[in-house]
């Protein structure tokens, strides 16, 4: 949970740094604004809950639970963000 939330953050320090890492190849501080960075934060969010679950109970079972549970929270939190860039 703890390396794969680092991971994500290491990606996201990356790409607002100015790499070209994001979506259509854009990268630099601007890219907060734009709709898709909610997923790019929530990945961080994603990991780390993901993680944990598996982490905790192990197996095939909590596997598929940390996948829906990071989808969901993917969603809820990039298309809400999503939302407020276009509004």
């Amino acid at each position: 949970s703890r390396l794969g939330a680092t991971a994500m953050t290491v990606y996201m320090i990356v790409g607002l740094a100015g790499a070209p890492v994001f979506s259509k190849f854009q990268g630099g501080f601007g890219a907060i604004l734009l709709p898709t960075f909610g997923f790019i934060v929530s990945f961080i969010i994603v990991a780390y809950i993901a993680g944990k679950i598996v982490e905790k109970y192990g197996g095939l079972r909590s596997y598929i639970v940390a996948a829906l549970v990071a989808m969901s929270v993917n969603y809820l939190f990039g298309t809400n963000w999503m939302y407020a860039a276009y509004k």
